[in-house]
């Protein structure tokens, strides 16, 4: 139980009303949080987990620190590996929609 008789369930929580009069209950929420991995999609190293990314909020993706091949140069950030998905340019701030 917390200060002024303020009690907090969980979801699928029991509620056992009674004895206590009238229950009024309010929604409660947090933000959605999420992570962003880094794969060096043939390159070589290792990149920190970009953690605790807050939904629909701005956010810095990381430099590219990893090592490419030979013949390759570092264009952009993409969500699929083979390029065709959506595409993030270095160091851009992104909101999440």
């Amino acid at each position: 139980m917390e200060n002024n008789n303020t009690v907090t369930y969980k979801y699928g929580q029991k509620v056992d009303p009674s004895g206590q009069g009238d229950v009024v209950l309010y929604a409660s929420a947090v933000p959605n949080t999420y992570q962003i991995r880094y794969n060096a999609n043939g390159g070589i190293g290792s990149m920190n987990i970009q953690d605790g990314v807050v939904y629909n909020q701005y956010i810095e993706l990381r430099q590219n620190n990893f090592m490419m091949k030979s013949d390759s140069v570092f264009k952009c950030w993409n969500t699929k590996p083979d390029g065709t998905g959506t595409s993030y340019k270095k160091k851009v701030r992104r909101s999440q929609n």
